[in-house]
């Protein structure tokens, strides 16, 4: 994993240069980009966390993983939940005693006029998008800073967290709002002095 990022005409870069044997942890592992990821890290020889709501999916997806040789741990999360994602985190130290890769990747989709949504759909939509991220920095990072070993975190955003869109409103914002969390959270670890990594992964 890496990433570049530009900030007044400087560039950082960090990296995580060893993945054989570590420990990666995926959110919304059941489908789409979250099930290539665990098996983008199995490939490595990472040993693999998946988490997801939907159970079926989740089971499926650890089929997959498994197949490609690595030890995975099943934990169905709903990341809107902190009790849940702090399991989690609970889980992924107590089976493996570390994790190096933490993908906040899970999402979800909800459309229609800005003013016609309900607050329900609002809520929904920041819970997973926005608080999701944010439970699994809360959650992750600190343990991950306990244990001084170089890390990494991908925040998943999207092309919705650049370009702004009619019909659209409750995802546009959730995605922009984990751009800026994923910026800020680079900015306080580099400030910390931390082995730490973070990418914001921007599909579309």
């Amino acid at each position: 994993c890496g990433t570049a990022t530009s900030t007044a005409g400087r560039t950082r870069r960090s990296r995580m240069e060893r993945f054989e044997g570590r420990v990666a942890v995926v959110t919304g592992a059941g489908s789409g980009i979250g099930r290539a990821l665990a098996r983008r890290a199995a490939g490595e020889g990472m040993r693999v966390v998946i988490a997801d709501v939907e159970v079926n999916a989740l089971d499926e997806a650890a089929a997959e993983v498994e197949s490609a040789g690595a030890e995975v741990v099943v934990a169905p999360t709903d990341v809107s939940r902190p009790e849940q994602v702090d399991a989690l985190a609970g889980l992924a130290y107590e089976r493996f005693g570390a994790v190096h890769l933490l993908c906040n990747n899970a999402g979800v989709f909800q459309g229609g006029i800005t003013w016609q949504r309900e607050l329900a759909d609002w809520e929904w939509v920041m819970g997973v998008n926005f608080w999701g991220v944010l439970h699994g920095i809360r959650a992750f990072v600190p343990r991950m800073l306990e244990s001084g070993d170089e890390g990494f975190v991908v925040n998943t955003s999207s092309v919705a967290g650049l370009i702004t869109g009619a019909y659209s409103a409750p995802y546009i914002a959730s995605k922009f709002a984990v751009l800026a969390l994923t910026e800020c959270l680079a900015h306080d670890l580099q400030a910390a002095g931390a082995p730490i990594g973070v990418s914001v992964l921007v599909p579309g």
